[in-house]
């Protein structure tokens, strides 16, 4: 065509862009000379221009893309993206494995950018590879599509409506050599910056990089001229219905593959995918550090390199992330610091308890939920730790296995460095908030069935960090431990420090490890440590209470972690449960309690240490046997008041003095 010499005014049909066939036939339209760009329009020649007339869709096979693994198609692609820039559309990628090659701008690096608004980019099970296989260095590192405001920091100049379907992302399998956490290396299939509105659905990643998806932070790294600058916000992300599929590998990388990272986003949504052999599948920080700040304020923070150019943009709110997949994460399943976030009905788990070295979900935000998740073979299952306030795990199935592992982590070690590296923190009034108002309930923990020792096989642990002048009313306040059930546990609760307050452990269902029940005494091997434990020499219980729970089961009801050594506080209430098969109170430097209101209205039988001191008072429990009148009495002796009174049988009836 470009050959022919043809009158302005007419419409010419081609069979094919390059050859008859070939995908690209498309219909044009006769003009007079004017610019073209080569690709949808072509110079003929007789110096007229035929420009094709694609409508709303631009097939990128109209406009010179082979899809032949081989050719460099980048600029083929980007101009059929570009002919929608006026009033948007539908960018059509036959099948085909398109190569895009590396631009390099004044900030970035990127291969297709997408900057104009309402732009659908649909494969129709195209792949999409780079021309330059090298990504090894950040020079040399690019996204396959970069979605929104190339080279520009303007806070009003936003992409909206973007959405991709139906490709497959082939990486190069290229890890970076710094955390995940670290800003973008550009080692990702998807950028997004400065954009309203995303729709990522019915993909394919696999061969994953440093990320699958990226969304840029509040403040933004140049790697090409080494400064740090003040990027844009983003907002209403939602990715549903994809696959992203990393190469194994057999220990975690720590940080390396960070498959989603959405650090700044306002609204995202991650609903559905699947996620296999990433370090975390969804990891994501935000700025906000109040309820009370909007999604639009900006902060001026302090810290290096967050003050470089001033005021930053908060960015980190409404997100959910539910009924995922998630198999063989390294690190993280989900990483959440937000406000008001919801992370539900997923499916994580591990083929060896040993690939996993932290968390399953990790919670470091405001208004966070974790409900109706499913988590197996992990050695730790949820996380709260440091800056974690208002947040709720409700509903939750949790089975862990391995060394040190634990059902559920709240954990403010360190909680005052770590606010000291949040910029963000530095407007508050008071920037060390405490771990506060957890609620923990109705989850099913198991671990199993298996004798264990030391720290493996906890339930619940309580971590606070040692004596901190930002926190002089304590670290962790105000925890809720209500309706869980644990099973096979070693330790049901494990406490450290003494910086926490008010934690109240009510309405749950402690099942020990297998034991012999028949001919139960002192001599019964019990798998079971205990159900509230410390570390040694500390009294770490003064702000706990256990009321109306049921205990099935174990050596001690609470304990230090070897049994030895100074006196250890008790907890500050013990009443109102149900204890079976218990051998012994507490440990021996278990100091006893310290008024009668430590233990009073349990009830049970086959619990064979009945005599706590003086103390142990008001309760219905019989021994194993039933019938030592002595061990009897003990548990119902009053030393002050003006009457006495006795059991004297194991019907209730009593003798009064």
């Amino acid at each position: 065509m470009k050959l022919a010499s043809l009158k302005e005014g007419q419409f010419v049909e081609t069979g094919g862009y390059y050859t008859k066939g070939d995908a690209g036939q498309a219909k044009y339209l006769i003009v007079a000379a004017q610019a073209a760009d080569g690709y949808g329009d072509h110079t003929l020649a007789n110096g007229t221009v035929a420009v094709l007339q694609s409508g709303d869709v631009a097939n990128v096979r109209q406009f010179g893309a082979k899809g032949d693994g081989i050719t460099d198609d980048t600029l083929a692609v980007q101009a059929a993206i570009d002919s929608l820039a006026t009033a948007g559309g539908t960018v059509l990628c036959p099948n085909g494995t398109y190569a895009i090659s590396r631009t390099v701008g004044t900030n970035d690096h990127w291969g297709l950018t997408i900057s104009n608004d309402n732009t659908s980019l649909v494969g129709e099970s195209a792949k999409l590879i780079r021309f330059n296989s090298d990504i090894s260095t950040y020079a040399l590192a690019y996204p396959l599509i970069f979605i929104g405001s190339v080279d520009d920091n303007d806070v009003n100049n936003v992409t909206t409506n973007t959405s991709i379907k139906g490709f497959h992302f082939e990486g190069n399998d290229t890890r970076g050599t710094v955390d995940g956490a670290s800003l973008s290396d550009f080692r990702t299939a998807i950028n997004i910056r400065n954009s309203n509105g995303v729709l990522i659905t019915e993909n394919k990643f696999t061969k994953i990089d440093s990320h699958a998806i990226f969304c840029t932070h509040p403040v933004e790294y140049d790697y090409v001229n080494a400064v740090y600058y003040n990027s844009t916000k983003v907002y209403n992300v939602k990715i549903t219905n994809n696959s992203f599929i990393a190469e194994p590998h057999a220990i975690a990388q720590r940080g390396r593959l960070y498959c989603i990272h959405a650090s700044g986003v306002d609204h995202m949504i991650v609903d559905s995918n699947y996620f296999e052999w990433t370090d975390d599948a969804v990891f994501g920080l935000g700025t906000y550090s109040s309820f009370s700040q909007t999604e639009n304020s900006l902060f001026t923070p302090s810290e290096t390199p967050w003050s470089v150019g001033g005021d930053v943009m908060r960015g980190g709110r409404d997100w959910t992330v539910s009924n995922n997949v998630m198999l063989n994460n390294s690190e993280h399943a989900v990483y959440m610091e937000c406000m008001q976030g919801v992370i539900s009905g997923n499916n994580i788990y591990s083929e060896n308890n040993t690939i996993t070295t932290e968390r399953a979900i990790t919670l470091r935000g405001f208004g966070l939920s974790v409900t109706g998740n499913t988590i197996a073979n992990y050695g730790l299952g949820i996380g709260i730790s440091r800056l974690g306030a208002e947040n709720t795990i409700t509903g939750n199935s949790i089975q862990c296995s391995g060394a040190s592992s634990t059902g559920i982590v709240i954990d403010s070690q360190n909680i005052s460095s770590i606010i000291d590296d949040r910029a963000w923190f530095d407007v508050l009034p008071n920037k060390y908030l405490p771990i506060a108002n957890v609620v923990i309930s109705g989850n099913s923990i198991s671990f199993q069935p298996f004798t264990v020792t030391g720290d493996d096989d906890v339930g619940i642990r309580i971590s606070s960090g040692s004596a901190d002048a930002n926190y002089p009313d304590g670290q962790i306040k105000g925890v809720s431990i209500t309706g869980n059930s644990f099973y096979n546990y070693y330790k049901g609760v494990l406490v450290t420090e003494t910086q926490y307050s008010n934690c109240v452990i009510t309405g749950n269902t402690f099942i020990a490890k297998p034991f012999t029940s028949a001919g139960f005494s002192a001599s019964t091997v019990m798998n079971t440590y205990a159900v509230l434990a410390q570390p040694d020499n500390n009294a770490r219980m003064l702000g706990l209470s256990f009321y109306n729970n049921s205990v099935n089961g174990c050596e001690y009801l609470y304990a230090t972690a070897t049994g030895t050594g100074s006196a250890a506080s008790t907890p500050r209430g013990f009443a109102g449960n149900n204890l079976q098969y218990i051998k012994n109170i507490g440990s021996a430097d278990v100091a006893l309690p310290s008024s009668e209101t430590n233990f009073n209205n349990n009830n049970g039988s086959n619990f064979l240490d009945r005599d706590y001191g003086q103390f142990s008072i008001q309760n219905a429990l019989s021994d194993a046997s039933g019938s030592s009148t002595t061990a009897r009495l003990q548990c119902f002796r009053y030393v002050s008041g003006s009457s006495v009174r006795f059991q004297i049988d194991d019907t209730g009836g009593v003798r009064t003095f």
